[in-house]
């Protein structure tokens, strides 16, 4: 799955136009109104849309939009199957009750994109799958009952990563946190995410460690306990082989970096 995310402003593209030109859509496109009213046109159809819509397009379709137009967007290419049937059930444009939810979402992965490590791109492809399952849960469709079983399986245990990843929770555990042996919920974790619950746990750890490094003057011994290692040794190792340097290092270059 790739994955592109970021903040647009028709003012910065087509100043002075009245309406974007139209054009086919090539990716899955999700995004969120930040501000005012627009309206949109999909596949010939007319929207208006607020600070409360979600706009879902797919490839093929033919869009344009009356201008000014400024959105939080995320776009997607994937050749699962799964991730594929729920992005083409989506309705195109969604009315929420809030979206402030999702805007904050879509707001930090792009702040997160801007620059992202590898811990990163893993994060970001955690992220997107949670908020497909979201919105999928809002349009209260279910294309297939299998599928959104394990849909709802896959975002509970992403969330449950997300609130006890401190206390660096085993494959048994999380396993058992949604119900599923461990051994099916690995094989359908990685089948969904392309990566290890083991992995995308340890990139959430390091991402973690990374904010207080840079954030806070705790030391590494701290860091390490706070973001769910058993040992500063194997922090200092997992550190590195993830991020390409030991702690203190990575924190002395982040740091040296604003006087440049």
């Amino acid at each position: 799955m790739e994955i592109l995310a970021g903040f647009f402003d028709s003012d910065t593209v087509f100043s002075g136009e009245k309406r974007s030109p139209e054009r086919t859509v090539e990716l899955y496109e999700l995004e969120v109104c930040c501000v005012g009213r627009v309206r949109i046109s999909i596949d010939g159809k007319m929207y208006e849309c607020g600070e409360n819509t979600v706009i879902c397009a797919k490839p093929g379709q033919i869009r344009y939009s009356f201008l000014p137009f400024r959105n939080v967007y995320i776009k997607i290419k994937t050749d699962n199957k799964m991730i594929r049937s729920y992005l083409d059930a989506l309705p195109d444009v969604m009315q929420l009750n809030s979206s402030g939810h999702f805007l904050k979402s879509f707001r930090e992965m792009a702040m997160r994109y801007i620059s992202p490590s590898r811990a990163d791109e893993l994060l970001l492809m955690g992220q997107v799958l949670v908020i497909i399952g979201e919105l999928s849960k809002a349009a209260s469709f279910a294309p297939d009952s299998r599928n959104m079983q394990m849909d709802e399986i896959i975002t509970k245990a992403l969330s449950y990563i997300e609130a006890n990843f401190n206390k660096s929770p085993s494959l048994a555990e999380i396993a058992e946190h949604v119900k599923l042996s461990p051994i099916y919920f690995h094989n359908k974790f990685m089948n969904t995410t392309g990566i290890t619950p083991h992995n995308y746990l340890l990139n959430r750890q390091i991402t973690e460690a990374k904010r207080l490094l840079l954030e806070t003057q705790l030391p590494v011994c701290t860091v390490a306990e706070m973001c769910g290692f058993s040992s500063q040794s194997y922090f200092n190792y997992t550190f590195k082989k993830l991020v390409g340097l030991p702690p203190l290092k990575y924190k002395r270059k982040m740091t040296e970096q604003y006087y440049i």
